[in-house]
C-alpha cells in the first residue's frame, strides 16, 4: 500500500503542458554525475539503507560512470534513443498510470541528495508525471563525519515484491501481455497523451 500511494502522489497546481515545458527545460543539460561533483565519494564506505521512500526532487543526477548519456530529465540523449527503449519508455509511462507496483529504483545517497544506479526511465517518468516520491533500495556513501539518516525500519522489501511477474517485468521493459482490458486502454491513453505532450515541447525548442 505504501508503494500505491507513493506512486499516486501527484502534484497540485502545475498543469501537465507545463510541467511537461519545465522538465524539458532540464533536458538541456547533461544528467549530473556523482562521481563528477563529488570525487571524493570514492574515498567514502558504504552503507546499506533498504528500501526507502525518496522525495522526487531529491535525486540529483545519475551514479553511473563514463560520458553523458541521458539530459537533465533522466531520458537518454535523442541520439539514444532506440525503438526499443521507447518501447519500454511506453510501458513505464502505461504502468504508472495504470497506478502499478514496479521494481524500485536503486540509488546512492550521498549527503542529502540521491544519485541513480539503476532506475533512470522511471525517475523521468516521475518527473513528467508529477510523482513525488519513488520508493528506491538506497546504499549511502558515507566520509568519516558526514551525518547519516536511518530508513524507516518499519519498510520491507516484501510489499514490493509480492507484485506479479508482469508488474515487475514492465518496469524491465519486458511486458508483452496483450492491452485489453478498459483500464489497460485507459492507461495506455493517458501514457500517449503524455507523449504527444512531450513531441510538442521538443518541436518548440526546435523552432528557431
Amino acid at each position: 500500500m505504501r508503494s500505491l500511494a507513493s506512486g499516486a502522489n501527484r502534484i497540485i497546481g502545475e498543469r501537465p503542458g507545463a510541467r511537461v515545458r519545465r522538465v524539458r527545460e532540464m533536458a538541456h543539460a547533461d544528467l549530473v554525475n556523482l562521481w563528477d561533483v563529488h570525487p571524493e565519494a570514492r574515498r567514502a564506505s558504504i552503507r546499506e539503507l533498504g528500501l526507502v521512500s525518496v522525495p522526487v526532487d531529491a535525486i540529483k543526477g545519475t551514479a553511473v560512470e563514463g560520458p553523458p548519456q541521458r539530459g537533465g530529465d533522466f531520458l537518454p540523449l535523442r541520439e539514444r534513443r532506440s525503438a526499443d527503449w521507447r518501447g519500454r519508455w511506453q510501458r513505464i509511462l502505461s504502468a504508472n498510470e495504470r497506478l502499478e507496483v514496479l521494481p524500485p529504483i536503486e540509488l546512492i545517497k550521498f549527503g542529502d541528495d540521491f544519485f541513480v544506479v539503476d532506475g533512470h526511465n522511471r525517475v523521468a517518468a516521475a518527473l513528467y508525471n508529477g510523482q513525488i516520491e519513488l520508493d528506491a533500495v538506497v546504499e549511502e556513501l558515507r566520509l568519516p563525519g558526514m551525518a547519516s539518516v536511518r530508513s524507516d525500519p518499519g519498510l520491507t522489501m516484501a510489499p514490493v515484491m509480492e507484485g506479479s511477474l508482469d508488474l515487475r517485468a514492465a518496469g524491465e521493459g519486458r511486458l508483452s501481455r496483450t492491452v485489453n482490458r478498459p483500464d489497460d486502454l485507459e492507461g495506455v491513453r493517458r501514457a500517449h497523451d503524455l507523449e504527444v505532450e512531450m513531441a510538442a515541447a521538443d518541436e518548440d525548442e526546435d523552432t528557431p
